[in-house]
């Protein structure tokens, strides 16, 4: 798990060489992902995160999201990670304006403020109005309900 170079004290030790103290935050100082300021590790073959490869070292199992109660995506301090859901990642991050419109949008196009979560078929968690989700099944079911009708009616 840790290769053969290393013992799971040994890579967590190595972990923290590469870490500063900012304020209350201890901040990442080896790679990063491109596109934001998460720090990145190689374990096992692939790379993870930062603060999610500490988290699991450190309380043995892993969440579907590891969450920043400091919001500040280099900071590996034990004490602002939280493991949690992506559905409660995403009202945290709504909660504090960081989402794009529609997450932070407390009401439907329709003016539901009905909003529930769901994971697709790809595993993406995705929000819709729950109202208006009720509304398109029970107009679903009716056509199906006519059509049968209609099928049946013409084979008698």
């Amino acid at each position: 798990m840790y290769g053969m170079k290393y013992t799971k004290e040994q890579a967590i030790e190595s972990f923290w060489k590469k870490t500063a103290k900012v304020g209350e935050c201890i901040e990442w100082q080896g790679n990063k992902k491109s596109d934001s300021d998460y720090g990145v590790v190689w374990r096992d073959g692939k790379s993870q995160t930062a603060h999610r490869w500490i988290f699991i070292e450190l309380n043995g199992y892993s969440p579907e999201v590891v969450m920043h109660t400091c919001d500040n995506p280099p900071c590996v301090n034990p004490a602002h990670l939280v493991g949690s859901t992506f559905i409660e990642n995403n009202k945290d991050r709504a909660r504090k304006g960081r989402s794009g419109k529609a997450e932070v949008s407390s009401m439907c196009p329709q003016g539901h403020d009905d909003w529930g979560y769901y994971k697709d078929k790809g595993g993406y968690l995705n929000r819709q109005c729950k109202s208006c989700a009720k509304e398109r099944q029970r107009k679903y079911n009716e056509r199906k309900r006519q059509a049968k009708q209609a099928s049946e009616g013409k084979s008698s």
